[in-house]
């Protein structure tokens, strides 16, 4: 049974927004500083630490390296961390196994890291186990991470990359969870998918495939919502958890709890 416990150690600065990856926490205050705490074995709390505690920080600690960045909005992986100022610019650490940091390297980074990949102007960042996908305000899509390459048998030739631009559609809305993107189209309010690991399920001697979006109701996930409803998917919504949400048949979206 798990029980809710008070943070202290960050009960007097103003939450507004929290993250978690699959070992560690993100809170950011209201005032723009980023706190950090949980697992840190591949850097991704982008703290300072004593050796006897490199791999772990039980207690919220700011990430210093942020002081003077005014933050909007904060993202976690399954080891990596990505955050956004108030200018739209980018800064990544953490694990960049499969290039979700956006760097030709396959070391993971301790500090933060400002992402000179990606011009400034990002409204939304969303980070998923192995991959990174931001929103641009003009409403363009740039992704990281695993599956960006061609062939899914050349993971550090083509994942190592710069990522992938979408400039032929435009998008209002991002989530990503697991080996999963989510995108709301914005002239449509059409959603749309990124699978992650389906390239990798290729034969070795199959044809190169592009990471691509697919419509939602093409994929199993249409039966999470009903064919009927996905037209009126609300293309303005924001951090859409698509575990805790189901569409009835009017439409409505209901808790699952």
């Amino acid at each position: 049974m798990y029980v809710l416990s008070l943070i202290t150690e960050l009960s007097s600065y103003g939450v507004i927004k929290i993250a978690c990856g699959d070992n560690h926490s993100l809170a950011l205050t209201r005032d723009g500083r980023l706190f950090s705490w949980g697992s840190n074995g591949n850097g991704q709390l982008g703290i300072k630490q004593e050796r006897s505690t490199r791999h772990h920080n039980a207690v919220p600690t700011q990430v210093e390296g942020l002081a003077d960045v005014t933050l909007q909005h904060i993202a976690a992986g399954g080891a990596h961390t990505a955050v956004v100022s108030l200018t739209g610019s980018v800064y990544v650490w953490g694990s960049n196994s499969h290039g979700q940091l956006g760097l030709l390297v396959t070391q993971d980074v301790k500090i933060p890291y400002k992402l000179k990949l990606v011009r400034e102007g990002v409204k939304h960042i969303s980070c998923g186990e192995n991959s990174t996908s931001f929103l641009f305000k003009n409403g363009e899509l740039y992704v990281l991470g695993m599956g960006v390459g061609m062939h899914p048998h050349q993971w550090y030739k083509t994942e190592l990359s710069p990522g992938r631009t979408d400039k032929t559609h435009l998008y209002s809305s991002l989530q990503s969870y697991g080996r999963y993107t989510f995108v709301v189209e914005q002239s449509s309010g059409r959603p749309f998918v990124l699978d992650h690991g389906e390239v990798g399920d290729l034969d070795l001697n199959g044809p190169s495939q592009y990471l691509q979006l697919d419509p939602l109701e093409e994929t199993p996930f249409a039966d999470v919502f009903g064919l009927q409803s996905l037209p009126e998917w609300p293309p303005r919504w924001d951090n859409v958890d698509m575990e805790l949400y189901k569409v009835q048949k009017d439409g409505t979206f209901d808790k699952m709890f």
